[in-house]
């Protein structure tokens, strides 16, 4: 996280319940609903229905999870093209999610819109990127 206390703070104790606050389970679940982001707690970890109920993007979080404690310490190889399909990536993120070109009304997103966006818009970026 970016998150951070300056070790010259002049209060320790104010550090420390501010590092406290920050890093408990009610901030966590605020800021990470938020922001999106993968929660450091074990707790939210293990039950990610804290974070965002029963929807679909707890399904993500916990595939996402999934892969991760499976994967271990192993990673892709990485490709020269990977900083253009990462940028992609952040593309239809912003353009799926962060644009909320779907609703008027802040519903989530539906999966047929989601599919609809990449198969029609991103697929087709990525696989001239990729050159297959």
């Amino acid at each position: 996280w970016w998150w951070g206390i300056p070790q010259s703070f002049p209060d320790p104790r104010m550090a420390y319940r501010m590092a406290r606050y920050i890093t408990g389970t009610k901030s966590q679940l605020k800021d990470c609903s938020r922001f999106g982001m993968i929660p450091v707690r074990k707790d939210i970890l293990s039950d990610m229905s804290m974070l965002f109920g029963e929807g679909w993007i707890t399904e993500i979080y916990e595939t996402s999870f999934k892969q991760l404690m499976q994967n271990g310490d192993v990673t892709l190889p990485s490709s020269e093209n990977m900083d253009k399909i990462e940028n992609l990536y952040v593309d239809a993120w912003y353009d799926i999610v962060v644009g909320k070109n779907w609703s008027n009304d802040g519903s989530p997103p539906h999966w047929d819109y989601i599919q609809k966006v990449l198969e029609t818009k991103y697929a087709p970026r990525a696989a001239q990127i990729l050159g297959n």
